[in-house]
């Protein structure tokens, strides 16, 4: 039925001779501003009326936009009756069928009737649209729409100048914690519970650089998961680990503490605003790490355990060592290449001091000897 429809119109266009271009040059409207019309809504008008031009083959009028993409910047929902608002467009030497005035269209689709030869009524006798123009410009609703305009323009300085805080945050961090790899030519001495830990977290991170997310690790780094940020900063101090530029912000104390804090203290001024400082603290269990003396490059740690693991870190250090022993393929990562001490005096630090340390430590150290005994040579990775 539709076919039907717009062959049937084809048909009857096709039966109406068509002007020349030439001669509907001169239907083009001549756009005139209102009296005491606000200058946006002007500025709508203009852009709604702005003329190409016909197309040479059909005659049908070109606009210079589409009157979808006219931003009618929140004075209502319907271009042409915005538009209306702020200009009037008259063809000259076209007289309205209904008053006798001129000619005002009402609307692009106005102007393609005047095109076609008929004859619409103009702007003034069609009651819809000035109805519509009449509550456009209606100053209790102008007053409501100039106060939101106000208003989200504040909150788009807000948005702007808390991005802006947020990218001082991250350039902070970047220039804080520069990564320069090796940072370090040889471990610093430590002791051995430090060192262990640093070889834990360096076997057990599902990635190397960086280091992140240790505290929702699902196989707990140590076995009081609620102490992990407690042996993450000992590390730090250590210079076992270092902190990663690609922590999050939100993984340190800032100085002040929220851009809200700082929007405060500054009364609102978003120029006035300072710069958001790190005051030396962090959250050890959401900042990212690496180790100072290994290499920059990310990469993935195919011994990583996989999400399904919840075995205790006694249980992980035995099961790894005893892999180690039965199968040539099973690598870990040598004791004495990060710490440059072999196993055999790791072994004999932790028996000297058997009070010093973790039990779980002592715990792995026993297990190790008397793998050891067995004339197993077991490679550490802790």
């Amino acid at each position: 039925m539709s076919e039907a429809v717009i062959r049937v119109r084809g048909v009857n266009d096709a039966s109406r001779p068509r002007p020349a271009v030439d001669d509907l040059a001169r239907l083009v409207p001549a756009v005139v501003p209102r009296e005491g019309a606000d200058a946006e809504l002007v500025v709508i008008g203009e852009r709604y009326w702005a003329f190409a031009g016909f197309a040479p083959e059909l005659g049908t009028p070109v606009w210079c936009e589409r009157a979808k993409d006219i931003d009618t910047a929140g004075w209502g929902h319907q271009v042409y009756a915005v538009a209306a608002a702020g200009v009037r467009a008259v063809v000259a030497g076209r007289l309205c069928p209904q008053c006798g005035g001129p000619l005002s269209l009402t609307s692009r689709a106005a102007f393609q009737q005047v095109c076609d030869g008929y004859a619409p009524v103009c702007v003034d006798c069609n009651e819809s649209l000035t109805a519509a123009v009449r509550v456009i410009v209606d100053p209790a609703r102008k007053a409501k729409r100039e106060a939101a305009k106000a208003k989200a323009e504040e909150r788009n300085a807000v948005d702007s100048a808390h991005a802006r805080w947020k990218q001082l945050q991250r350039e902070a961090v970047a220039e804080e914690y520069a990564a320069v790899f090796p940072s370090k030519t040889e471990v610093p001495a430590s002791g051995v519970r430090e060192m262990v830990g640093a070889l834990a977290l360096l076997r057990y991170a599902p990635s190397t650089s960086p280091i992140a997310g240790v505290g929702s690790w699902p196989d707990p780094l140590y076995p009081d998961n609620g102490k992990t940020g407690s042996l993450l900063g000992t590390l730090i101090r250590a210079d076992l680990l270092s902190i990663h530029s690609s922590s999050p912000v939100t993984a340190f104390v800032w100085e002040p503490a929220t851009f809200e804090e700082a929007l405060r203290e500054a009364e609102g001024d978003v120029d006035a605003i300072g710069t958001p400082r790190l005051s030396g603290s962090f959250y050890p269990t959401v900042a990212h790490y690496c180790h100072p003396c290994g290499g920059g490059a990310a990469q993935r740690n195919p011994r990583a355990p996989r999400a399904h693991m919840t075995t205790r870190a006694v249980n992980r250090f035995e099961t790894d060592v005893q892999r180690a022993a039965a199968d040539p393929d099973w690598e870990l990562k040598p004791f004495a290449a990060i710490t440059g001490h072999g196993p055999t005096a790791v072994i004999a630090w932790l028996n000297s001091q058997p009070d010093a340390w973790d039990p779980y430590l002592v715990a792995a150290a026993g297990r190790a000897r008397e793998l050891g005994r067995s004339g197993l040579r077991p490679r550490f990775a802790a």
